[in-house]
């Protein structure tokens, strides 16, 4: 529950008003006074998203606007699971969760409160009108690995290549990366667990999960269009007809997965999906390295592999690549990306007037 400005000290308010004016002081380090300056006074993970967005814009030789400023602390918090945190030190109620230190708060309670601004940033990007589509330009089914497959289809779509012909593509690569691709449909589509959760709930004994069942997936569209028409794509090789599938990096896809609860609030699903896939993530998306998994998943995803591929050579598709590349590459011991660089992605995104997202 937000509180109103009689029930936040001078003290607080003081830091409040060095915030607004771009300061990176600890709260436990401010000792200013104020007046009130808003309706009410904002939770503590607000305050201390404003902080670190100081910190960024004062390491990037930038400021943060007033505008940004009053964003974060009048939007809110996306993600009500702690509620409004206090600041430690400041008078103690008789319930809700205990007072914290913010600079102490991880970046998973900040996230919630970033996301919002972007959120809104995205949501006001003007609706491309889709082109009409080419009638004598024909596409491909695709299927196989679900972020290639999306973002293919999306590209297809712009360029006005709406139509199916008379042949299938099965996108494919090492198990390890469309595993982590299958999360990432997910997390762009709606889908709240974040990678690990999303390989202990998905990648188990009993079998693979629908993304990583290939040879179901090819029999599937070989029934429509043949055997010999059925191409397997293992690995980010050229395909005659579809755009190439861009870099996957895992932390813009979280980023994308925060950002999209608030921003379904504010858009269609299928917007939403549009928004994430074409603006933010691409926006977000760094230079990324190989994707790895560790162990247990690593293992189960080599056993995974194997069996399709065996089952692929035995059905005689053609292979473009070598099914040899569907084992997961060696296992890493820095395979996941942690909370803050999420934090700081996003945070660098708020720091762009744009926000990079008009594309």
């Amino acid at each position: 529950m937000q509180r109103s400005p009689t029930q936040a000290s001078g003290r607080a308010w003081g830091w409040l008003a060095l915030l607004l004016d771009g300061s990176v002081t600890p709260w436990r380090e401010s000792t200013a006074t104020a007046e009130p300056r808003l309706p009410f006074f904002p939770a503590a993970q607000q305050l201390e998203s404003l902080r670190r967005l100081n910190v960024a814009a004062a390491t990037a030789g930038r400021r943060v606007s007033p505008e940004l400023a009053r964003a974060l602390l009048l939007d809110g918090i996306t993600d009500r699971n702690r509620g409004d945190l206090r600041l430690v030190g400041e008078d103690e109620w008789p319930f809700g969760p205990p007072a914290v230190q913010p600079s102490l708060l991880p970046a998973r309670d900040l996230l919630p409160v970033v996301a919002g601004p972007l959120a809104r940033r995205l949501a006001a990007l003007p609706e491309r009108r889709p082109r009409r589509p080419l009638p004598l330009v024909r596409g491909v089914r695709l299927d196989g690995d679900p972020w290639a497959a999306a973002v293919a289809h999306l590209r297809q779509t712009a360029r006005g290549r709406s139509r199916t012909g008379r042949r299938a593509v099965v996108l494919t690569d090492d198990f390890g990366t469309v595993a982590l691709r299958a999360w990432g449909h997910q997390a762009v589509s709606g889908g709240v667990l974040g990678p690990q959760d999303w390989l202990s709930n998905r990648i188990r004994p009993e079998g693979p999960p629908p993304a990583l069942r290939l040879a179901k997936q090819a029999q599937r569209v070989a029934a429509e269009v043949g055997v010999r028409r059925t191409l397997v794509v293992v690995g980010p090789l050229p395909v005659a007809g579809l755009p190439p599938t861009p870099p996957f990096d895992p932390v813009a896809v979280d980023l994308a997965r925060w950002v999209g609860r608030p921003l379904g609030v504010l858009v269609a699903p299928e917007r939403r999906r549009h928004l994430l896939l074409e603006s933010l993530v691409p926006q977000a998306t760094r230079a990324a390295g190989p994707l790895t998994v560790p162990a247990p998943w690593h293992d189960l995803l080599t056993a995974y592999a194997e069996r399709q591929r065996s089952l692929l050579r035995g059905a005689g598709y053609p292979v473009l690549g070598s099914l040899d590349g569907l084992l997961p590459a060696p296992v890493s011991a820095t395979a996941f990306h942690r909370d803050d660089d999420v934090l700081d992605r996003a945070l660098e995104l708020l720091l762009d007037p744009q926000g990079g997202m008009d594309r």
